[in-house]
C-alpha cells in the first residue's frame, strides 16, 4: 500500500496489482478520488458519469489519517488521485500516478520428489 501525502502527492509513481489497496489521506476531511488518467472530466459530475471501470474514491473521515482505497474492479493502467475536502475545495492532481498492473500468478514450486525422467 502507498500512503500519499497530504496534498495527494506521493514521492514516486505506485503500481499495484488489481484488487491491491491503496492508502490515501488528506490534510483535511472530505473525499479521495482515483480517476483513469485519459478519463479525467472537469468536476464532480463528469466523474460521476464515468464508468466505474475508471474511477473509484473513499471518504477521508478526518485530517491526517489514512483511509485504504480499493482498486477492485478497475481497469489496468495509469491513474491520479485528487481530493475534494468537505467545503468543496479540489486539489490539484497528485504530482505521481498509480499505475494497476495485471495480477502475476506464480506457480507453486513443484515437488522435488515428483521430477519426471
Amino acid at each position: 500500500m502507498q500512503r500519499f501525502n497530504p496534498d495527494g502527492s506521493t514521492s514516486r509513481d505506485v503500481e499495484v496489482e488489481v484488487g491491491d489497496d491503496v492508502r490515501v489521506s488528506s490534510s483535511e476531511p472530505g473525499v479521495a478520488y482515483l480517476v483513469r488518467t485519459d478519463k479525467v472530466p472537469a468536476d464532480l459530475a463528469g466523474i460521476e458519469m464515468l464508468d466505474d471501470e475508471f474511477w473509484n474514491s473513499v471518504a477521508l473521515n478526518a485530517g491526517h489519517q489514512s483511509t485504504d482505497m480499493f482498486t477492485e474492479g478497475l481497469v489496468l493502467g495509469e491513474y491520479e488521485l485528487y481530493t475534494r475536502d468537505d467545503s468543496g475545495l479540489w486539489s490539484a492532481a497528485s504530482a505521481h500516478q498509480v499505475v494497476i498492473e495485471p495480477l502475476i500468478l506464480v506457480p507453486p514450486n513443484p515437488d522435488p520428489q515428483l521430477v519426471m525422467a
